[in-house]
């Protein structure tokens, strides 16, 4: 079965997350973006098109068990490449995840340890990131 990028751009859209998230090494930030959904069948579908890992997170309370899909980096930016021109919600957090790998010294990543500025520049789409969401849950409202 095939999946096109419209439909997800749709469940990003509502069940996607774009971060700046710090590596457990040295604490230097990269793309990640996740999706989260209770049906892993779909999340298998993404990742045989664009790669990256799933997980099964345990179920809580009564809640049912859900799966979490994850890209980095790279990978990251080939997937929300793919479905941008689709977004509505999250495009302003795309278009800035693509200002974010750019800060990147290669497509390999950071390769040593980052200056004070880089880091800091790092942090600062980190907060850019986390305000966008924090927009569209005030326009909610």
């Amino acid at each position: 079965m095939a999946i096109t990028n419209e439909y997800v751009a749709g469940l990003f859209d509502g069940e996607g997350c774009i971060q700046a998230a710090r590596n457990s090494k040295g604490g230097n930030r990269r793309l990640q973006v996740t999706i989260r959904n209770s049906h892993q069948g779909v999340l298998r579908l993404i990742q045989a098109r664009w790669g990256g890992s799933i997980c099964r997170t345990k179920p809580r309370d009564n809640r049912a068990a859900s799966y979490g899909w994850l890209i980095t980096s790279r990978g990251a930016i080939d997937f929300l490449r793919d479905i941008e021109p689709f977004l509505i919600i999250k495009r302003p957090e795309a278009l800035t995840a693509f200002e974010f790998q750019n800060t990147m010294r290669s497509w390999g990543g950071s390769k040593g340890r980052l200056n004070e500025a880089e880091r800091q520049l790092r942090d600062e789409f980190s907060a850019r990131l986390k305000s966008l969401k924090r927009a569209y849950r005030e326009y909610e409202k």
